[in-house]
């Protein structure tokens, strides 16, 4: 049947393009509400507070110890035992310089140095290997500290076909403030195929190099150790110089999210998902520490099968859980990378209105 006026049939297709221009524009219009409602939706609570109160004096305190190995001979490793190929360590910190005050001294920032640099910093995360007998694999380590305010990254001889130079990468950026109110994200990959050692702050590259070239494998000896400096060989340690050796520097300041891949990540994927809670089962993901418990001294390890750590010891003065509850300020911001249930409708209904129409004969 056709319309009884030939103005009709113009105007219910013009009404009918304006109908369908209103629910693009709608549609188009919730998905940038449900993008800025995902860019609101922080969700990170807990984080933890060292005060860099470790000493020789006072063992084993202010820290979370991680083990990633039994030391027993022919048992595997866990997986947050990284090292035998590339990796890939992710974390916050928020500290001041005045509580992180290492100097630089005689050596070079953006540049790699020959020695175990690192060592002379605050220590932020340890995965050194100190024995008093030299042994096969006495040497597969690692560690993160701040000298001059700046973040170094070191690695051992390691053990295979080179062996590698012990060496530390210092970076050009200092990550701690006067009044230490910023949050910095701290990313450090070591390229086994390359010999790179690579270090970002805020998902941007500070500084790279393979001048002292590291390949070998720096995992922890399946084989064991004896003779060991104490008794945290196999542990990775957070916020303090693991054996408490005389005149060791401690990490001082907030830290939060614990990230180990066994993986070499890319600078583009670092810079993409930096400020984003990640899914338990990304892959490369090797441990996961996000400090969001309630309470305890227990810290849990978001990758199934690999370890836990434990807060040394929840108290004022000595490795203190804080909350954002309390102050804002305690955690970095972190957001929800999957899309939101009203984006992935909005997504859906624009895929809707874009399917062909189809005129019914009259």
């Amino acid at each position: 049947m056709q319309d009884s006026y030939p103005g009709v049939a113009a105007l219910k297709d013009r009404r009918g393009r304006t109908l369908r221009t209103f629910l693009f524009g709608a549609a188009f219009g919730l998905m940038f509400l449900a993008l800025a409602n995902r860019a609101m939706a922080e969700i990170n609570e807990g984080a933890v507070r060292f005060f860099g109160s470790g000493s020789a004096a006072t063992p084993n305190r202010d820290r979370v110890n991680i083990q990633i190995d039994d030391n027993v001979a022919g048992a595997a490793s866990t997986a947050a035992d990284v090292g035998a190929g590339s990796f890939t360590v992710e974390f916050w910190i928020r500290g001041s310089a005045s509580a992180n005050d290492a100097p630089l001294g005689s050596w070079n920032a953006g540049a790699s140095n020959a020695g175990i640099a690192w060592t002379e910093g605050n220590v932020v995360v340890d995965r050194d290997i100190y024995t008093t007998t030299s042994q096969a694999g006495d040497h597969r380590d690692w560690g993160i500290s701040l000298l001059g305010g700046r973040v170094a990254f070191g690695t051992g001889f390691g053990q295979g076909p080179s062996p590698d130079t012990e060496a530390t990468l210092i970076g050009n950026r200092t990550v701690v403030t006067a009044g230490g109110d910023s949050w910095f994200h701290i990313a450090l990959v070591r390229d086994a195929a390359t010999g790179f050692k690579s270090i970002y702050i805020n998902g941007e590259l500070d500084v790279s190099s393979n001048v002292h070239p590291s390949n070998d494998d720096l995992s922890y000896p399946d084989q064991g150790l004896i003779n060991n400096y104490s008794a945290f060989n196999p542990f990775l340690v957070i916020g303090a110089e693991k054996h408490d050796f005389p005149g060791s520097r401690y990490y001082s300041g907030y830290f939060d999210e614990l990230r180990l891949w066994n993986i070499a990540r890319t600078g583009a994927q670092i810079s993409s998902d930096f400020q984003m809670v990640l899914a338990a089962g990304t892959p490369g993901l090797a441990g996961y520490w996000r400090f969001e418990e309630p309470g305890g001294t227990m810290i849990a390890n978001e990758v199934s099968g690999s370890p836990s750590g434990q807060l040394i010891n929840n108290s004022f003065g000595n490795g203190l859980r804080v909350y954002s509850s309390d102050d804002p300020a305690n955690t970095p911001l972190l957001f929800i990378p999957e899309p939101s249930s009203a984006l992935a409708f909005c997504a859906a209904a624009i895929a809707l209105l874009s399917l062909p129409r189809h005129r019914r004969r009259a």
